[in-house]
């Protein structure tokens, strides 16, 4: 990329020169007032006198990655046990941050009581501590020019703040930008994660028959998340000013119980197998919340919020309990190993149903035939071939408050939101599955999938008409259909002693569509919620590409317009090319055609009739998924790899769209482009469009990655044995490296990106500064006494 910074006929001012950061404004770097910009090109690079810098490299640090594990088992008597401990250590890849911590036991033991009787114990405690970015580095880094030194400290005086002599980073490091150097905050702010979690469960099974069994089952989880953020008093404020410092503590504690009794029974009738099993199972899941918060410390650096004032003080707490109940009958047969099948049926009741619909009723059957086992049989080239079809249900439950009328308390009074729902259900999903397995030839393994579901009872959060008084309700108001196609093929290249190759290969495709919805359509972010809708399909303004997409007045005078360079249709006037604008001093002018005004080689926005500026701009699920791993070995050592891609689903790159509003994106550079086919600043901040969706920053997300690759070296035996005198029963020593590579034509960091909109991170796939997935790779030893 040729750096760019000033633009032609722009008034050279700095707009920071009182800005208490330190910045020098008296240097003679070019500066955009944003005066003429119809007529003004980023097409000149930085002054030579300065340094320039790649930002990534500022911001991004290679950090290590620990995992140690070490385990002992044995049996004393009648006890088996086994104990374990895990420490992790994963500094990440940004600067200034500590990064993820965690250490873990666990215990399990298994005690023989008697002959029928059995009793196991197991428990699992971790802690784990982590440091948070306190924002979003990844946004702030996208608007710093080249030129800017985020590693400069300011030494004055007035700057040097918490950070003492030394002085902090600069606050803004790039005077045209109004993002903050992310640097600053990182080394300023100390914002911890403490997470704890015990987990401890007991398993009794007796069995007085040898074909009945009883389990009964206890178990505890306990989680308790302490969030502690501490921001001192003196430092810069991105609002203007000195800030007062902020502190604020938050602790959840959750606990969930589960006891359960099962009855087993395995009986032979003849040729006939059957095994059967009745449970009844009590869940119950309390979740409590407090934080406290404070602002604008009375006696300095003392990080406590008693050490606020009362009106600077906040506090909230919550508190939910959740139980459920369930019990389920399931028995399966198995016919002289031709015919295997299984039924199941469920009753489930819990309070996060509606008082009207506590309980409801789920069901399962499943049958397989494999023909390759029946005497009549005379394909000698396929050793198994069977045909498998399963139909069931299964609940989706409603969220915590989804039932209940919800108000919002402030200071000023209380106003309700949420509408509660006495009759809210699960949503139902029905699925259905048919599928064919076969082994060819003794070696090849292959198999086929066709899977179609309908989610009835849908659970949306429906905005409501403003006479109701509430804003929205959880309502049961749609059906999704999901149609998925699966196939894979496996098979092993190489099969000796010395050497084995194995390699297989997946593949998948998924389709949704709202069907039905029981209300009128409505808008979510990106989305339309209504009735024919492929679920993934995203919405926004899409830009004029031919005379056929102007309103119908202006396609009677089509020879005022062309299509540039960039394959959209601008205005150009009678007699003028888009390649004129700078010849003929035609940036910042405008013109008309059929009665409509427009801006001369700017973007053209199209407008429908049905659907306005909000109209169909891509589809987040790929047209299909494909992975494809191998393991080979060679006497002492092993190779696992594995490749996988998503083709055809397209991105929305919002870290692009905002590059474009500081005038920092790549296609906004007009260096080493011949002048007639140079963009004005207007024309790329159209294209912005004050970061409304549009199909200009829609990507196609399509990538094939090195997934994972692992070698390891397997000691002999009989050597480990002889080297360490019997000490030691194996030896192992691994190489693993995780996301290795991604080939892909996407612009931004990586194009598996989602931020949860529409409902899933799968569906939402839009780029909004994300923590991007980096490479690691690892060596571990593995040692068996």
């Amino acid at each position: 990329m040729r750096y760019f910074y000033s633009a032609t006929n722009v008034g050279q001012t700095c707009q920071r020169e009182a800005d208490p950061t330190g910045l020098d404004c008296t240097s003679p770097i070019p500066l955009l007032n944003g005066s003429n910009s119809g007529n003004s090109f980023q097409n000149s690079n930085y002054p030579g006198s300065y340094t320039l810098y790649k930002q990534i490299d500022q911001l991004f640090n290679p950090g290590s990655y620990y995992n140690g594990y070490v385990a002992v088992e044995g049996r004393t008597g009648s006890t088996n046990y086994r104990a374990s401990f895990s420490h992790q250590s994963e500094a990440g890849v940004v600067e200034l941050n500590d990064g993820f911590k965690l250490n873990g036991f666990r215990l399990n033991l298994d005690h023989q009581v008697l002959d029928n009787l059995n009793a196991s114990i197991s428990t699992y405690y971790a802690r784990s501590r982590q440091e948070d970015l306190g924002g979003s580095p990844f946004y702030e880094i996208a608007y710093q020019a080249p030129f800017a030194n985020l590693q400069e400290r300011a030494t004055e005086t007035a700057n040097q703040g918490p950070c003492g002599p030394q002085g902090c980073y600069r606050f803004y490091p790039d005077p045209l930008s109004q993002e903050t150097n992310p640097l600053y905050r990182l080394e300023t702010s100390d914002l911890q994660d403490t997470n704890t979690r015990f987990q401890g469960s007991v398993n009794v099974t007796w069995a007085p028959l040898s074909w009945f069994e009883l389990e009964g089952a206890f178990a505890l989880d306990n989680r308790s998340a302490f969030q502690a953020n501490f921001t001192p008093d003196g430092l810069l404020s991105d609002q203007g000013g000195v800030g007062v410092g902020t502190i604020s503590r938050s602790q959840n504690w959750q606990t969930d119980m589960n006891a359960s009794i099962t009855a087993s029974i395995n009986r032979a009738f003849g040729d006939l197998t059957t095994r059967t099993r009745i449970r009844y199972s009590l869940e119950d899941a309390t979740s409590e919340n407090f934080s406290g918060s404070g602002s604008d410390f009375i006696a300095l650096g003392v990080p406590r919020i008693d050490n606020t004032p009362r009106e600077q003080r906040n506090a909230s707490s919550s508190i939910s309990q959740v139980v459920s109940e369930f019990g389920y009958f399931i028995t399966s047969f198995d016919y002289q190993g031709k015919y295997v099948g299984d039924v199941l049926v469920r009753r489930d009741g819990s309070s996060l149903f509606g008082p009207e619909e506590r309980w409801q009723t789920y069901y399962r059957a499943s049958g397989a035939w494999r023909l390759a086992q029946e005497d009549w049989w005379s394909f000698d080239a396929i050793d198994e071939f069977k045909l498998r079809y399963s139909i069931g249900t299964a609940g989706g439950r409603p969220g915590f408050s989804a039932q209940y009328e919800t108000f919002n308390v402030t200071a000023n009074g209380i106003a309700p939101q949420a509408l509660g729902n006495r009759f809210l259900k699960p949503e139902l999903a029905t699925e259905q599955e048919m599928g064919l397995e076969m082994v060819l030839f003794g070696k090849v393994a292959t198999g086929l999938t066709y899977a179609w579901s309908t989610i009835e009872d849908q659970l949306l959060n429906v905005p409501l008409a403003s006479f109701v008084g509430f804003s929205s309700q959880w309502q049961n108001a749609g059906t999704l259909e999901s149609k998925t196609f699966e196939a894979y093929v496996e098979t092993a290249l190489i099969d000796t002693p010395d050497m084995t190759w194995t390699t297989r290969l997946n593949f998948d495709r998924t389709r949704q569509e709202i069907t039905e919805l029981g209300r009128s359509p409505y808008q979510t972010g990106f989305f339309y919620v209504r009735e024919g809708e492929v679920l993934g399909t995203f919405y926004g303004v899409k830009w004029a590409k031919s005379c056929s997409d102007l309103v119908e007045a202006a396609q009677a005078d089509c020879g005022q317009f062309q299509v540039n360079d960039d394959g959209l249709l601008v205005f150009v006037g009678s007699g003028n090319s888009y390649q004129d604008g700078v010849s003929k001093s035609l940036w910042g002018t405008g013109g008309s055609a059929g009665g409509v005004s427009y801006n001369w080689g700017r973007p053209i926005k199209t407008i429908t009739e049905a659907d306005g500026t909000f109209q169909r701009l891509g589809q987040t699920t790929p047209d299909f998924n494909v992975s494809w791993s191998n393991t080979l070995r060679m006497g002492n050592f092993s190779l696992y790899t594995l490749l996988d891609g998503e083709i055809g689903a397209d991105v929305y790159n919002q870290t692009r769209a905002y590059a474009y509003r500081d005038n920092r994106g790549r296609d906004q550079d007009q260096g080493g482009k011949p002048v007639n086919l140079q963009k004005s600043l207007d024309y790329y901040q159209d294209l912005y469009n004050v970061n409304q969706s549009s199909d200009w920053f829609v990507e196609k997300g399509t990538y094939v990655k090195i997934r994972e690759a692992a070698l390891t070296y397997r000691f002999d035996t009989d050597a480990v044995e002889s080297l360490f005198g019997g000490v030691l029963n194996g030896l192992n020593l691994n190489i693993i490296g995780r996301n290795l590579l991604t080939i892909t034509d996407y612009r931004g960091y990586d194009p598996e990106v989602g931020n949860g909109s529409g409902g899933s991170e799968a569906i939402g796939r839009v780029d909004n500064f994300g923590y991007p997935n980096f490479r690691t790779i690892s060596a571990s030893l593995e040692i068996i006494f």
